[in-house]
């Protein structure tokens, strides 16, 4: 038997994230998702900062060193506030039968994220994750399907992109105006190689780290094959901690290397139990205390 989500296949409700399963149990403990700091993505081209134009021909020799430090620790100032949740999202498929094209049924991402199919697909309803972060985070933050184009250089275009003979302030000044006019390109475009993860994020600025509430968007978790049985013996309880109401869980099955999904029915997780008030086929709630 199949999850209900989405039942009809691919459209653009839900996002999809992969985890391992001491991620799933952490972002359970706290019934909140952390955002990830850029140097932590596994891409260079995100994860290494970029170094901005300084033409030290044009500065004393002796100000050369002190003119990159102060360079370093802007370019880390403005940009290494960065914060971003990484989604992935549905294919073009709409038919039934597509579940290749599914959000939860990428082999490279159980195998890359999903802790080489122990770990999980969480579920989250796109329109209420997007209102829950945006409430947590305010006009900072924006949120959008990352483009995959490969460049030699960003296009400054508009403006130069060179710091000399700057003071702290105006080279701080500039760096932001940077960030703020070439945002989509700093923050969502990755290389071509990446295309497959079809990622849809969210980026905000703060200096610590940021969280955000999964407790009324978070429709379902789906159990890489390998899930351990040690976890799922206590998944149950931590939904139940977690303080989600309503939720469905299942498992994942390859046969013949087709993907697809089995509902773990409530006596296989304790603490859960089926919501008759629903009908068939049904979420899971919590076991009343």
């Amino acid at each position: 038997m199949t999850l209900d989500i989405d039942p009809c296949g691919c459209g653009d409700r839900y996002l999809f994230h992969y985890t391992s399963p001491a991620g799933l149990a952490g972002i359970l403990h706290a019934g909140r998702f952390r955002f990830s700091s850029m140097d932590r993505l596994n891409d260079p081209r995100e994860r290494k900062p970029f170094e901005f134009g300084l033409n030290e021909a044009l500065i004393p020799t002796e100000d050369v060193p002190r003119a990159r430090e102060m360079l370093g620790r802007t370019i880390s100032e403005i940009f290494g506030t960065a914060k971003v949740a990484c989604f992935t999202t549905e294919g073009t498929d709409g038919s039934p039968d597509g579940y290749f094209s599914r959000g939860w049924s990428r082999a490279r991402a159980w195998a890359q994220y999903g802790m080489d199919h122990k770990g999980a697909c969480l579920v989250f309803d796109k329109e209420r994750l997007t209102a829950a972060i945006k409430d947590a985070c305010g006009p900072e933050m924006t949120c959008g399907p990352v483009a995959y184009e490969d460049r030699q250089n960003l296009d400054w275009s508009d403006g130069p992109a060179h710091f000399d003979n700057l003071t702290d302030d105006e080279m701080r000044q500039h760096a932001l105006e940077l960030r703020n006019a070439h945002g989509d390109q700093l923050f969502f475009e990755k290389n071509t190689d990446w295309a497959s993860e079809r990622e849809y994020r969210f980026v905000t600025f703060a200096p610590d780290a940021f969280e955000v509430s999964i407790v009324d968007s978070l429709e379902g978790i789906i159990l890489g094959e390998d899930y351990p049985p040690v976890e799922q013996a206590v998944l149950g309880e931590r939904i139940r901690q977690a303080d989600i109401k309503r939720i469905q869980i299942g498992e994942m099955i390859w046969m013949n290397g087709c993907p697809g999904t089995a509902r773990v029915n409530a006596d296989h997780l304790p603490g859960l139990e089926d919501d008759l008030d629903q009908g068939e086929p049904v979420p899971l709630r919590p076991v009343k205390s």
